[in-house]
C-alpha cells in the first residue's frame, strides 16, 4: 500500500488538525495590502451607492457584517483588477449588462 499522502496540515512538530475556524481565512499574501483592500471597503460601502447595494443585499441574506464586508471588497478587487487591465476609468454611472444588450432574465 505504502505511506500515506501527507497533508497541509502535517507538520514535525504537531500532530493536530487545525479547526475549521482556523482555516477559514487565507493569511497568505501582504497583510498591509489585505488591510488596505479592507479599509477601501469600508469606504468604499459609506460613498459608493453600488457597492452599499451589495452590502445591503448580503445584509438582507442574513449574513454577519463581517461577510457582507469581505463581499464589498472583494467586488472592489475585481473593479480594480478590471480597470487595472483594461487601463481605463471608473464611472459610477457603469452597469454590467448581460451580452446582447438584453437586460431581460429568460
Amino acid at each position: 500500500m505504502g505511506l500515506s499522502q501527507p497533508c497541509f496540515w502535517d507538520s514535525p512538530f504537531s500532530n493536530a488538525r487545525p479547526s475549521p475556524v482556523s482555516m477559514l481565512r487565507s493569511k497568505r499574501g501582504s497583510p498591509y495590502l489585505r488591510r488596505a483592500i479592507w479599509l477601501a471597503a469600508i469606504s468604499a460601502v459609506r460613498f459608493s451607492p453600488q457597492l452599499r447595494e451589495s452590502y445591503d443585499l448580503k445584509r438582507a441574506q442574513g449574513k454577519h457584517h463581517y461577510v457582507a464586508m469581505a463581499a464589498v471588497a472583494r467586488k472592489l478587487v475585481h473593479i480594480i483588477h478590471a480597470l487595472w487591465t483594461q487601463n481605463c476609468l471608473y464611472n459610477t454611472d457603469y452597469r454590467w449588462t448581460p451580452p446582447g444588450g438584453d437586460n431581460t432574465l429568460i
